[in-house]
């Protein structure tokens, strides 16, 4: 009885407060009938893309799940192939309203306004099995190896700052660091500990591709939406961080924020360990 209760005031509050919200948008002279131009990263976990152009993942259903509060049109407008950089320019030259996932930095503050952030990712660098076994200890140290970031994203900016003498390998994709990496092309890649952990129980399970242990997680950040910088984008950004202060983002983030399976990683361990015993 007191747990029907509960859950009864609490979906009285959620309504209350939602047409609360629903009257800021219109007070705030957001058009409703113009919808709101999104593009999305593809990123498996935040913002996967599915077959039929629909994307979903931690970032894709906190942003719908808001929208809906909101009661505006959110429309989609991005692809899986399209690069990340294109995508920033695209919100940077005001063709868009809202970039997501986006990492908060200072520069990009200026350029850009931004929701709360509702995820804290950690920053790893992966490698070939068997590369290099225990040499480094952070990444600082990584001097002389050919080390992969995707062009104009959050971790080009900080590897940049933390090898500022070092060439990077600046790629389109995480799908090219990775099969740079499995073509000795480059040695480590920087990657999303949580996105790689994902990785790791997907397709991608049975590559030979770990993160390297010594160094482990070298760096945490703040994800959430940007929005264009304008007048309406400033609005935008106030009215999604309420709307994301209302969505119980909890059982998103456990859906798709995987642990490793270290069952399967062993049995991958054991798989690769066959492979090399039959040569």
């Amino acid at each position: 009885m007191q747990k029907k209760l509960r859950t009864s005031i609490e979906s009285y509050q959620f309504e209350i407060r939602q047409q609360a919200l629903r009257k800021a948008v219109t007070e705030a002279g957001i058009d409703r009938n113009t919808p709101i131009k999104v593009k999305f990263e593809n990123l498996i976990q935040f913002s996967q893309y599915a077959k039929d152009g629909s994307v979903y993942g931690i970032s894709a259903d906190i942003l719908n799940k808001a929208c809906k509060i909101l009661d505006l049109q959110c429309n989609i407008i991005s692809h899986a192939n399209e690069a990340w950089d294109d995508m920033y320019a695209d919100l940077r030259n005001k063709k868009i309203d809202i970039l997501g996932p986006v990492t908060f930095t200072a520069s990009r503050k200026k350029a850009m306004y931004f929701s709360q952030e509702y995820f804290l990712p950690e920053a790893i660098a992966v490698k070939r099995e068997g590369y290099k076994e225990g040499t480094y200890k952070n990444v600082s140290e990584m001097i002389v190896e050919r080390i992969s970031v995707i062009k104009g994203d959050y971790y080009d900016h900080l590897l940049t700052d933390m090898l500022p003498q070092k060439k990077l390998y600046r790629l389109r994709s995480r799908d090219e660091q990775i099969k740079s990496l499995l073509a000795g092309k480059t040695d480590y890649a920087i990657l999303n500990k949580q996105n790689f952990n994902k990785m790791q129980q997907g397709n991608d399970a049975m590559l030979p591709i770990v993160e390297d242990a010594l160094i482990g997680s070298f760096h945490r950040s703040e994800l959430g939406f940007a929005f264009v910088k304008t007048e309406k984008g400033k609005k935008l950004a106030d009215l999604f961080t309420l709307a994301i202060n209302l969505v119980d983002t909890t059982p998103i983030i456990n859906k798709y924020d995987v642990q490793p399976d270290w069952r399967a990683m062993t049995q991958k361990e054991q798989k690769s360990n066959q492979v090399f015993c039959g040569f």
